[in-house]
């Protein structure tokens, strides 16, 4: 299980209409006080809100907050889905300290100023992206820690990237790290 204990509100009034080859949808769908814990990875979400607020133009309207540890993280945005060839959403991620990692061996927290853009033939990820604090701390590999088997076959990269679908990702991240990141 990746994800434990979900919690929250979800409300929704929507108003459909228009025809089969071009659905309008208007109203509000909205997540609130929502939390979750995501154990591999030692991080415990809540205060967790979002809003989507469709339009009868075929685009929505997106905002939401988070809080993890003693940091919080924001988004807003907007999706289009009309045509549904031609979708898109764009995001954009603020937060300050968020804990992304808290686990006993390795932990961190990050304040992101980054744009996501999605559209169906690539994924692009700009901005800025501050490590404020983490701590690796590996004497040993943890027990977690999987060790490849003697009878594994190792695939070679180029037979493996013909066989895996692939949607391009474009990233131009300026990573900050802070005066406290120990390893």
């Amino acid at each position: 299980d990746q994800v434990e204990q979900p919690r929250g509100r979800f409300r929704s009034d929507l108003e459909l209409g228009g025809q089969l080859q071009k659905p309008t949808i208007s109203g509000i769908l909205k997540l609130d006080d929502a939390s979750l814990r995501v154990p591999e990875i030692g991080t415990e979400i809540n205060a967790l809100n979002l809003n989507v607020i469709p339009k009868v133009d075929g685009s929505a309207a997106l905002s939401g907050t988070a809080q993890s540890g003693a940091g919080t993280l924001a988004i807003k945005g907007e999706a289009n889905w009309l045509p549904a060839t031609d979708w898109s959403l764009v995001l954009n991620i603020g937060g300050e300290r968020f804990t992304a990692v808290d686990l006993p061996f390795v932990s961190a927290t990050v304040s992101p100023d980054l744009e996501l853009s999605m559209k169906p033939e690539r994924i692009d990820v700009r901005g800025e992206l501050t490590i404020p604090t983490a701590a690796i701390l590996l004497e040993d590999l943890p027990e977690t820690a999987i060790t490849v088997s003697d009878d594994a076959v190792i695939v070679d990269q180029e037979e493996k990237a013909q066989t895996a679908p692939t949607l391009p990702v474009n990233a131009d991240i300026n990573l900050v790290l802070g005066d406290t990141v120990t390893l």
